[in-house]
């Protein structure tokens, strides 16, 4: 405590203690340059609070702004249907695994789900609006998770169908953010009902009138029937918020960065000419309307130039020609650097964004490919642990009520005949005769399966061992083998010279 703390603390203790443990709190935010609040750290103003509180107020702009760089910007579109083609590309397999009590394979349950599924997953059975296939839709929360940060899924069901149960996918513009208190006293954060813990139990959204616009009043659904998709990064957040949010900056830059361009180019192509107007000429609108001759016609202005037109000019006049020429540009260096940010941010590499890959290398190119299946990954498998088992659950039930799936002890053992897998889109090899050979002897070593192997591209294993087993006995069945000259490898087999050993 130094003099001027000592004098304070006779006439009020309690100001001095303030002073010196304010001193001290900045001593040790200084430890931190981060925290620096001096010139080069006061400006630097970053807002506290809830999860909620701090989305809140931004969410629906960010939205907006989010969909505007969807509609107009190329950047934000590729990094889109980056997403789109890695996670979902060819939609997602399903593949039953009811087992018998003896642990056996119950092929007949398992064939009767995977048929009635692939029923339901045209877009005439499983969208409300049959529109979109399953796989569409999957598209479509991908697309919508990127781009609003949030998606919601409500279950629905159509009495005359087949199956009843049907998806309905709401847009977040649909929640009903100015209520705030629910049903018991719970409290409504951003539309969205939570209990005591936070948990959502109801959503409440806005009916939709006919001709598009939502009602003033909301209707409250429960949590059950909704299946909300977004990424929860803090504990206390409740709702999404578009994942382009800080890559916006980047990404608007380069396309109004580009438009400017685009505009120099163009007034760089114009070819103006000037024409000087005779000197000592009085009138200021000579160039405008020219003096008629005596006996002739008033002769008409020119003020455009075609191909192989001639032009006589009056007496004094000459021609000047402005033409601003070819202005050297960065833009090359500048937009590739924006692209590496935007994919930095969105966790892919630059290649997979702006589908250049002059400058790699194989091992570069393979690497950036590996870091990127990192990406994507993990999204397949929230993708199917949040939508895909709780729709798959629903379907089945439902078609078991309707009778399309004859399963007759279903509802004493439900869970056994709920036991599947999902198989998403995989990727081709990046060298396939490496990977083959090497996926080859990771089976054979006993570090990997043919299941394992077949996943990684998409492919259920059954099928293609079955596929296999129909193409080899049908190969048979023809005479294509090898006393044809073909073994099993599919190679040719030497022959003898037409007229060898005598």
């Amino acid at each position: 405590m130094n003099f001027i703390d000592k004098v304070i603390s006779l006439v009020s203790p309690r100001w001095a203690y303030a002073r010196e443990a304010y001193r001290q709190a900045t001593e040790v935010l200084r430890n931190y340059d981060a925290a620096r609040m001096d010139r080069l750290g006061n400006g630097w103003a970053a807002a506290g609070g809830t999860a909620e509180q701090i989305d809140r107020p931004y969410r629906e702009r960010l939205l907006r702004r989010a969909r505007d760089l969807e509609r107009n910007n190329d950047i934000a579109k590729s990094v889109i249907l980056s997403f789109e083609r890695n996670v979902v590309g060819r939609g997602f397999n399903l593949q039953a695994r009811v087992k018998k009590k003896n642990d056996d394979d119950d092929e007949k349950s398992n064939k009767a789900i995977e048929k009635s599924w692939k029923k339901w997953c045209h877009h005439e059975n499983c969208d409300v609006t049959g529109q979109s296939s399953f796989n569409e839709i999957l598209k479509m929360l991908i697309r919508r998770r990127i781009v609003d940060g949030e998606i919601f899924i409500v279950k629905t069901y159509d009495n005359t169908a087949k199956i009843p149960f049907r998806i309905q996918l709401i847009e977040p513009d649909q929640l009903d953010t100015s209520r705030q208190y629910g049903e018991s006293g719970n409290l409504v954060k951003s539309g969205v009902e939570v209990n005591k813990v936070n948990k959502p139990v109801a959503y409440w959204l806005y009916e939709t009138l006919p001709d598009g616009y939502f009602a003033v009043n909301s209707i409250r659904v429960p949590a059950e029937r909704v299946i909300h998709l977004f990424s929860k990064h803090r504990p206390t957040q409740v709702r999404g918020i578009s994942e382009l949010a800080s890559s916006m900056d980047s990404i608007r830059d380069s396309g109004e960065y580009l438009e400017a361009e685009r505009v120099k180019a163009r007034i760089a192509a114009c070819f103006s000419m000037f024409v000087k107007v005779a000197p000592g000429s009085t009138n200021p609108y000579a160039k405008i309307q020219r003096m008629p001759v005596e006996g002739q016609k008033s002769p008409k202005r020119v003020d455009t130039i075609e191909p192989g037109m001639i032009e006589y000019l009056q007496p004094g006049e000459e021609i000047e020609v402005a033409n601003p020429g070819n202005i050297p540009t960065n833009t090359k260096d500048f937009v590739e650097q924006q692209q590496r940010l935007v994919g930095a941010g969105q966790g892919l590499s630059y290649e997979m964004i702006s589908r250049d890959v002059s400058k790699v290398t194989y091992s570069s190119a393979r690497q950036g490919l590996l870091e990127d299946r990192k990406t994507f990954e993990p999204i397949q498998d929230y993708l199917i642990e949040h939508a895909c088992i709780g729709i798959f659950t629903e379907f089945l039930i439902s078609a078991v009520l309707a009778g399309e799936v004859e399963i007759k002890d279903f509802w004493q053992d439900k869970d056994r005949y709920l036991e599947h897998v999902w198989i998403p889109s995989g990727w081709t090899w990046i060298d396939p005769l490496k990977d083959v050979k090497a996926s080859g002897e990771e089976v054979d070593s006993n570090f990997a399966t043919l299941e394992e192997k077949c996943a990684e591209q998409g492919k259920d294993w059954k099928e293609v061992i079955n596929q296999r087993a129909r193409e080899k006995k049908y190969i048979q069945e023809k005479g294509v083998g090898s006393d044809n000259n073909v073994n099993e490898g599919g190679g040719n087999k030497k022959t003898p010279a037409a007229g060898a050993g005598g």
